[in-house]
């Protein structure tokens, strides 16, 4: 249920991800400690691919992005241009 985590869940799990660069087995685990949410390595690799690899894309090549973009993509807000 990674995609219902609150905001400062989401900003605490990003930065075990990106800034701790924890394993996905240690943050299963810290997730289910910190969050009292059950997960897989496999559901948060997903999950990485899913909202924190295009971004990471996107600020290697010199675009920032506006975060309510990326937010609008976490909740499916996003209209087709």
């Amino acid at each position: 249920m990674l995609d219902g985590l609150k905001p400062e869940q989401e900003t605490q799990l990003e930065g075990w991800l990106l800034e701790e660069n924890r394993s996905y087995d240690e943050v299963r685990d810290l997730v289910a400690k910190e969050f009292g949410v059950t997960t897989s390595a496999a559901a948060l690799c997903r999950y990485y691919q899913r909202w924190f690899a295009p971004r990471l894309v996107a600020e290697a090549a010199g675009e920032t992005g506006d975060p309510e973009v990326w937010e609008g993509l976490k909740t499916g807000c996003i209209e087709e241009a």
